[in-house]
């Protein structure tokens, strides 16, 4: 079961993923929010989002704590991996 904050969190990384596909950012997400996002879609088995968070957010995570910012990184990989074995075994 998810924490009423996991779904808020989820939320938002959708509606900024979503607002960034039809070209229309009505919230900007923090570097801190996107890379929780990004963890979040890896957690979730939502790869191709987590990727999409990190290539089209436009966004420099430079500024994120090194440990944050490696586990970003970490999660982000994880998402390309993942993905591509997805789209492989479609």
């Amino acid at each position: 079961m998810l924490s009423s904050t996991s779904v808020h969190q989820i939320r938002e990384s959708y509606h900024h993923h979503d607002a960034l596909i039809a070209g229309n950012e009505t919230k900007i997400l923090s570097a801190v929010e996107l890379a929780e996002g990004i963890s979040l879609c890896k957690r979730k088995g939502f790869f191709v989002q987590g990727i999409f968070l990190y290539e089209k957010s436009g966004k420099d995570f430079s500024a994120l704590p090194q440990h944050l910012y490696n586990r970003m990184e970490e999660n982000y990989r994880n998402c390309k991996r993942r993905a591509g074995r997805e789209v492989i075994a479609q």
